[in-house]
């Protein structure tokens, strides 16, 4: 969604989030992100990493921050 400031600059929000299932057992453990501004937006984001060692919730929802940071525009 846009926001409008009076001086003609505008926010986008964006939402992230972070998830892993079987996060109790390690070897069975598969997390995941994803980033989303809007319905069709570009920088829309989504990805599996790739078998890292530990994967968990809180991982996955750093990665989705980390991405969200190095991806934004301004």
């Amino acid at each position: 969604a846009l926001d409008l400031d009076l001086d003609g600059s505008y926010w986008v929000y964006a939402a992230t989030d972070g998830a892993c299932t079987n996060q109790a057992h390690p070897l069975l453990a598969r997390a995941g992100f994803g980033v989303y501004y809007y319905n069709g937006h570009r920088l829309n984001h989504y990805l599996r990493p790739p078998s890292e060692p530990i994967q968990t919730a809180q991982r996955a929802e750093t990665l989705a921050l980390v991405h969200l940071v190095s991806t934004a525009e301004r």
